[in-house]
């Protein structure tokens, strides 16, 4: 029920970024688990090279989305751009580099998202992904796609899957461990 909203974010890899769009609902109050109902049709578009080759010349960095931010001005409706939100995440190519580096690459990209694109962007919307975070999300995009999780999961916990993340700088591997019983030793 209700009106589409529309997501945007840039997947910042080492070997190229990757720009995600995503249509959904807002949650509906009887399925109880608080997740949106995401529609994933492939909306989804890569350019290289990766943000991190920018390390000698980060000023190149924000315009290199400009292909990305294209594309999302076509998958999403005009009229939404405006209130939809576009977000920034960098895994391991960023977090290989220097502190600096990583700080005047973000910097150059969010300069670009607030002046050349039409989406609601704030600064900390870009930002290096911890690798722990990397492997939760990506756990829970599988586990939502595979219907374990959200409207379809009908809260059957046994449905949930592990998750082998093959990067190209790092590798993430994420699974539920059931709760350990007080007193019993790991």
């Amino acid at each position: 029920g209700g009106r589409s909203k529309w997501g945007g974010v840039v997947d910042a890899g080492s070997s190229g970024s990757r720009a995600h769009v995503y249509e959904y609902r807002a949650a509906l109050p009887m399925t109880n688990s608080g997740l949106p109902e995401v529609s994933l049709p492939e909306r989804t578009l890569k350019v290289g090279p990766g943000l991190s080759s920018f390390a000698k010349e980060p000023a190149g960095a924000g315009p290199a989305l400009a292909d990305l931010i294209a594309f999302a001005r076509k998958e999403v409706p005009e009229e939404d751009w405006a209130r939809t939100p576009i977000f920034l995440l960098a895994t391991a190519g960023l977090r290989m580099l220097r502190e600096e580096d990583q700080g005047a690459i973000l910097a150059s990209c969010r300069v670009f998202l607030h002046s050349q694109s039409p989406f609601r962007f704030r600064d900390e919307w870009a930002r290096v992904l911890p690798g722990d975070n990397e492997g939760i999300y990506g756990w829970v995009a599988a586990n939502y796609a595979a219907g374990a999780l959200g409207p379809l999961s009908r809260g059957d916990a046994s449905r949930l899957l592990g998750v082998v993340e093959l990067g190209g700088a790092s590798a993430q591997v994420t699974m539920l461990v059931p709760p350990r019983k007080p007193g019993v030793p790991p």
